[in-house]
């Protein structure tokens, strides 16, 4: 039978996923170079979703990388360094050396400038706010060019330190490199260059396509 890896792994995998994608959506949004996408991307339906994925990307990373707090022990279930040290009561020696390059891979995270960035932004722009008169709805800073670079650089050593945890179970993890709005934005410049070089049988092919999804 196999040995099932302890629960609170799921709520590690759970954060990273959503924090890679949330991620992928910011960049696949303020990166776009389609010169026609981008009043939209100015509109307030996209400066609320740019809103809501900084939101959620920001406190997915911060619960990772909570400090474990042994006296209370329901707290931070997507903590990294809880995960790790939960292995390591399990497995002992064989995972002892996992154990400390994932406490090193850690700490050199919650170091980095990026990951200080990423404090200041919760503790000013999303949890407390209501302490900070000065805060106005919807107003952020998001990330540079070289910023998004180093974000995706931090979750591969997240995705590094999972694959230390599971490496004692035999299993590996994956991060997806694509997201659905990615996949928008191409077709949409697809259908835009056809609908106007051949707008005969763009048309034909709208009508036809309606007709199905009746």
């Amino acid at each position: 039978m196999k040995e099932e890896i302890p629960k609170n792994f799921k709520f590690c995998e759970l954060s990273l996923f959503i924090a890679n994608k949330t991620l992928l959506e910011i960049t696949s949004i303020l990166f776009h170079k389609s010169k026609e996408f981008k009043p939209i991307s100015k509109s307030d339906t996209f400066r609320f979703y740019l809103f809501t994925l900084h939101s959620t990307f920001i406190l997915e990373i911060t619960k990772l990388m909570e400090i474990e707090d042994e006296r209370r022990s329901n707290n931070h279930f997507a903590s990294l360094q809880k995960i790790n040290k939960k292995i390591l009561n399990i497995k002992g020696n064989d995972y002892s050396s996992k154990f400390l390059n994932n406490l090193k891979k850690i700490e050199l995270i919650r170091q980095s400038p990026i990951f200080k960035k990423i404090l200041t932004l919760r503790d000013s722009k999303i949890a407390h706010i209501d302490k900070n008169k000065k805060v106005k709805p919807f107003e952020f800073e998001s990330f540079s060019n070289r910023e998004i670079q180093e974000l995706f650089e931090i979750l591969n050593e997240i995705k590094s330190i999972l694959n230390n945890c599971l490496s004692v179970y035999g299993g590996e993890y994956y991060l997806p490199t694509i997201t659905r709005t990615a996949n928008l934005l191409t077709f949409f410049e697809e259908y835009r260059a056809f609908a106007h070089s051949r707008p005969v049988e763009f048309w034909k092919w709208k009508s036809e396509n309606y007709k199905k999804s009746l």
